[in-house]
């Protein structure tokens, strides 16, 4: 089994090899994008700069605990900044991709009945990173973090449920649209596969973050998906974007 120090390290990595992903996906977008909204392009150039943000926030914290103080069993305990910086980032880049899907469900549905539901639990899952952000502030040591967990599971059981409501809303509404044309239905069965993998993939992540937390929460190997979260919103947005934009 892996030292906790060891399962950050991996988990860093991982989310390393995430963010070059989403950084050329990035590129091949604004190669691709002359004819896309300026909002649309400033959003994509936000969340590659957010994830890039997230994944600095990373490699501070495995620094800290690995090179700074790794031979300080004290300063093992404390928390880093960057594990409160990527938490803030993650919590950004996942609200700016919920929105981005809300939009456009209203424009498949041409209307704003059916992102509504999904808007409120986004800003539900604000107002819980706020509430926890602010609780995490107040714990200098992991021990302390762990006292909060039940806020922890709180807002990663709302991102599972909002992702997992977008996929559900998109994959009705471009079932509903299908037509008998060939090329549409081509088109439309290439977003689904989108909408599937992208609720599927944060969603059960989710979900494994809650259980790994409850579980086995001293080995950090929660820390394989939480970190996760936001490198596959990212990745599939930017999938998303290359392709049908």
């Amino acid at each position: 089994m892996l030292s906790p120090i060891a399962m950050l390290y991996v988990a860093m990595l991982v989310a390393f090899a995430f963010t070059s992903l989403t950084v050329f996906q990035t590129v091949i977008y604004f190669q691709n994008s002359q004819k896309d909204r300026v909002w649309t392009k400033t959003l994509v150039g936000l969340l590659c700069a957010g994830d890039i943000a997230h994944q600095i926030c990373l490699i501070q914290a495995v620094y800290f605990w690995s090179i700074k103080n790794g031979n300080d069993p004290v300063a093992l305990n404390e928390v880093p900044a960057g594990l409160f910086g990527q938490a803030v980032m993650e919590g950004i880049i996942a609200i700016l991709v919920q929105g981005f899907y809300a939009y456009r469900i209203s424009r498949l549905s041409r209307s704003w009945l059916w992102p509504t539901p999904i808007i409120l639990m986004s800003v539900g899952q604000a107002g819980l990173l706020a509430l926890y952000m602010t609780l995490v502030t107040r714990e200098d040591t992991m021990v302390g973090l762990g006292k909060i967990t039940n806020y922890a599971h709180a807002l990663n059981s709302t991102t599972a449920a909002t992702d997992m409501a977008i996929a559900l809303t998109m994959t009705w509404l471009l079932l509903r649209s299908k037509t008998g044309f060939r090329r549409s239905n081509t088109v439309i069965d290439r977003l689904l596969i989108y909408c599937i993998m992208s609720g599927a993939a944060t969603s059960v992540t989710a979900i494994l973050v809650i259980i790994m937390l409850a579980t086995v929460p001293a080995t950090n190997v929660y820390f394989l998906f939480f970190f996760f979260i936001p490198k596959g919103l990212r990745f599939l947005f930017a999938a998303d974007t290359t392709q049908t934009d």
